[in-house]
């Protein structure tokens, strides 16, 4: 990129100290949510209904309904233990990730 455009893109809007402090602490807030859910499943095998209404929230989902609730609480288990699996997806450092991955057709 030649050195205008790297200005110019430096010189545009920037982030309010509000609104970075807003994106870090959704950040650590998603991470530490998930962490905890996790742990809950590997303890009891099982989410319990208050983490899983506080990880619909999170999402901007929240249920309307215990029923809906009830539905929705196995499909976030399994998501989570999707989420985990590619987590703990370890990849050589020396291999290219185009080695590592490949698209299905």
């Amino acid at each position: 990129m030649n050195p205008r455009r790297l200005k110019a893109k430096l010189d545009g809007p920037t982030l309010s100290r509000r609104a970075f402090s807003a994106m870090l602490t959704g950040g650590v807030a998603a991470g530490c949510l998930h962490d905890a859910a996790m742990q809950e499943i590997r303890t009891y095998g099982a989410l319990t209904r208050d983490r899983v209404r506080d990880l619909l929230v999170y999402m901007g989902h929240p249920a309307k309904q215990a029923s809906e609730l009830e539905r929705l609480q196995p499909l976030v288990e399994d998501t989570l233990r999707a989420i985990q699996v590619i987590r703990d997806f370890e990849i050589p450092i020396d291999l290219e990730p185009a080695f590592a991955f490949s698209a299905e057709r």
